[in-house]
């Protein structure tokens, strides 16, 4: 089933069993933003509303602009490009949480596993 704009979802990376989470509590180590990390419990902090770009979209389709806004902080999930850390692999941008709604707050679905509805 199509995932419909303005829903509730949680993004779980597969490697790690790990949820994307944030909080106000904590800041980003580069640009002070809200910081965004992995988490292995569940709570109202996993939560993201999946926003469509493109009004008068009623779900996300794969090559369809997003973002993803925090439920319980209300910023937006974004990159900030020029921000790196000094480790290896290089080149990692820091991932944060912001109140700017831009291109760096705007995510597209190229590749990937999509998964159905469990029966």
């Amino acid at each position: 089933d199509p995932i419909a704009c303005n829903s509730v979802v949680r993004l779980f990376h597969m490697t790690t069993k790990k949820y994307l989470h944030s909080h106000a509590a904590h800041r980003s180590p580069l640009t002070k933003n809200q910081e965004v990390s992995a988490f292995d419990a569940v709570d109202k902090g996993d939560d993201w509303k999946l926003v469509c770009v493109k009004s008068g979209e009623a779900n996300w389709t794969r090559e369809s602009s997003v973002r993803f806004q925090h439920v319980e902080t209300g910023k937006y999930l974004g990159i900030a490009p020029g921000n790196t850390f000094n480790i290896k692999p290089a080149g990692q941008i820091e991932v944060s949480a912001s109140g700017s709604t831009g291109n760096d707050q705007t995510w597209v679905a190229q590749e990937g596993i999509y998964f159905g509805k469990p029966e």
